[in-house]
């Protein structure tokens, strides 16, 4: 008997192209649009610009003018449009993902592990950046120079970290609220991050140094400092949050009410952060500045260090959703706000082109030998399929899909014409803010025959890059008429997803899943809380359906806390048909999670057995 799956692919599954890191997306994709757009030749920029200036003129000449006119601003186009995106966005970023995170953030270093994890982090830092710039900064370096430079301080000889004297022994943060002085002075108590702040002390007394060598000790010192000042903001908006929501009305005094009071103190925002000042030196050099080494010495090493670990920190809790969310409502009524209007539009342009700015770059990636390596591969090569969702934007799956059906290599008869769920849009579609119609390039997407795979991925690229304006023959619609932008869902929790059939493949992805697969195998996807359009959808086949859910993840990922927030996230009636399959960078299987039995399943994990091998043998045992 043949068993059928429904597959949902997160961004883990296409690793194996080196294309698009999930964890890094957000940082890149801003660092990349404030970069290219504060850029003196603004190249990259300018296409936004003429694109959107082809787009409103085009609009504007249009005979049909009358069905947008109330829409648009009057005098449009308005001149003197500015499509600049601003550093000034690290403020805001910084905001949401103190605001958004905080909880999360002071409780991972208020932990009682929270030294060693920090520790663990840092060693690995130091160990990649030596390796990567072939050099002999490595550990032992730092703990030799300063063994030497501070013995008469510490009053022995550092021979390895763990006896290195920690900052906490000279230092301590003595202040009554635990949640500060716990987070806090587990930074201080940290063997490696006190190495770091040492060595870098001994290099600032450094004599007959250059000015290069100088900067550099600044900018590490910078990096440090703002480390402990994110974890402070985190901590600092906590507290405010907790003050801000004790102001309450006394209920012994309900005699003594004065209509409006509250709306005229605002008692929900009493007390604020000045985050233009929270560490923001760091992170608009994280956005702004190029920390790559040209010299190699050990003042430019220890700043990328630095650089690395004050980024792993914010990358792994930036949140920009609020940004997006807060402008998106001005895409369906550019009256209201013309400014923001444009910035959201030119936002999703810049995510578009960025991804096509990727591709493009990752070419030698796309190679046949690398399609075999990937999961997309394995799943149409090695199960027989009933339903395909993705929250991917790029047109790898259908690269794949086709590269199967070239070689006739794919077990999947039932899967004719490429047809899987785009849950988050794709480099495919566009819609149009002002009828809310969703287009896509694959409409008229024949069942073209293809001779060799270069032709193949040449079609594929140039079919996710054609937009409407430049290749109407592939988009179904009176184009001229209205105004289109791509449908990319990033970060933000507003999804417009009013149209028909846009619509239509989520429910279709439902009931496929429900009629004819006996399991769901998600790979590379996380369950987020910005994923819930996704979730939703899951959690009623499973709650429905009682179907096997097979989670394919990184190891690296199942740690810590990982079992709980997935609970927390998924939030099913019943876990006991739940797997974790955690996979090493080959997508080799290294360990099985059971929810039934809440405990790892070894006796699975023989030596020769792939991530699909284990995945079909959940799916027999089941049954």
């Amino acid at each position: 008997m043949t068993h059928k799956f429904s597959f949902l692919f997160g961004a883990g599954a296409e690793k194996s192209f080196e294309l698009i890191d999930g964890q890094n997306f957000a940082f890149d994709l801003f660092r990349n649009l404030i970069a290219k757009s504060n850029r003196v030749m603004k190249d990259n920029n300018e296409k936004y610009c003429n694109y959107l200036d082809d787009i409103f003129n085009k609009i504007k000449d249009c005979s049909e003018i009358d069905l947008l006119n109330k829409w648009l601003p009057e005098n449009f186009p308005l001149k003197g449009t500015s499509y600049k995106i601003s550093p000034d966005y690290c403020v805001e970023l910084l905001k949401n993902t103190l605001e958004e995170n905080r909880e999360i953030i002071i409780n991972k270093y208020m932990d009682k592990d929270s030294e060693s994890v920090l520790d663990e982090g840092i060693r690995i830092i130091i160990d990649n950046v030596s390796n990567k710039y072939k050099c002999n900064f490595n550990c032992d370096y730092y703990i030799n120079k300063v063994s030497k430079y501070y013995s008469h301080i510490f009053k022995k000889e550092v021979i390895d970290i763990s006896n290195l004297p920690p900052l906490s022994v000279f230092y301590k943060v003595n202040v009554d609220d635990y949640q500060i002085a716990g987070a806090i002075n587990s930074i201080l108590g940290s063997n490696y991050f006190s190495l770091l702040v040492y060595s870098i002390l001994s290099m600032v007394s450094a004599k007959d140094v250059t000015n290069y060598y100088k900067d550099n000790i600044s900018k590490a010192m910078k990096y440090l400092r703002s480390v402990i000042q994110f974890i402070v903001g985190a901590d600092a908006f906590s507290i405010m949050d907790k003050l801000n929501r004790s102001f309450n009305l006394d209920a012994k005094n309900d005699n003594c009410y004065i209509d409006g009071l509250d709306e005229l103190w605002n008692f929900d925002d009493i007390i604020s952060l000045d985050y233009a000042k929270l560490s923001l030196d760091g992170v608009k050099s994280l956005f702004t500045e190029n920390c790559e080494c040209s010299d190699i010495d050990e003042a430019c090493i220890i700043k990328y260090v630095c650089y690395s670990l004050f980024k792993d920190i914010v990358v792994s809790y930036l949140d920009y959703k609020k940004i997006i969310d807060s402008n998106w409502m001005y895409l369906y009524s550019p009256r209201r706000n013309w400014s923001k209007f444009v910035k959201i539009s030119v936002f999703l342009l810049g995510v578009r082109n960025f991804i096509i700015d990727l591709l493009n770059k990752c070419d030698n990636n796309l190679q046949e030998d690398k399609l075999k390596d990937s999961y997309y591969y394995d799943v149409f090569t090695k199960f027989d399929v009933a339903a395909l969702g993705t929250t991917n934007y790029t047109p790898l799956l259908k690269i794949v899909f086709d590269y199967c059906k070239l070689n006739k290599s794919s077990t999947n008869d039932v899967l004719d014409s490429f047809n899987p769920c785009f849950f988050n849009g794709s480099l495919y579609h566009w819609f149009s803010p002002c009828t809310n119609e969703v287009i896509s390039s694959l409409s008229n997407d024949k069942c073209r025959v293809f001779t060799n795979f270069n032709e193949l991925k040449k079609s594929n690229l140039e079919l996710s890059y054609h937009t409407p304006y430049d290749a109407k023959s592939f988009f179904n619609s009176s184009i001229e008429n209205y105004f289109y932008l791509p449908l990319i869902f990033t970060q933000n929790g507003t999804r417009p997803m009013t149209d028909v059939e846009f619509a239509q493949d989520f429910v279709n992805y439902y009931h496929c899943t429900m009629e004819d697969a006996e399991a769901v195998c998600a790979i590379g996807f996380g369950f987020g809380e910005t994923d819930s359009h996704v979730n939703g959808i899951i959690r009623k086949i499973m709650n429905n359906g009682k179907k096997l859910l097979i989670i394919v993840t990184s190891v690296n990922q199942m740690k810590d806390d990982y079992v709980t927030q997935l609970k927390l996230r998924l939030r099913l009636n019943d876990y006991s048909t739940t797997y974790v399959l955690g996979v090493d960078d080959k997508n080799l299987p290294k360990k099985l999670y059971s929810f039934k039995s809440e405990s790892d399943l070894n006796d699975y994990l023989e030596e020769k057995r792939h991530w699909y091998d284990i995945v079909n043998l959940l799916i027999v045992n089941h049954n």
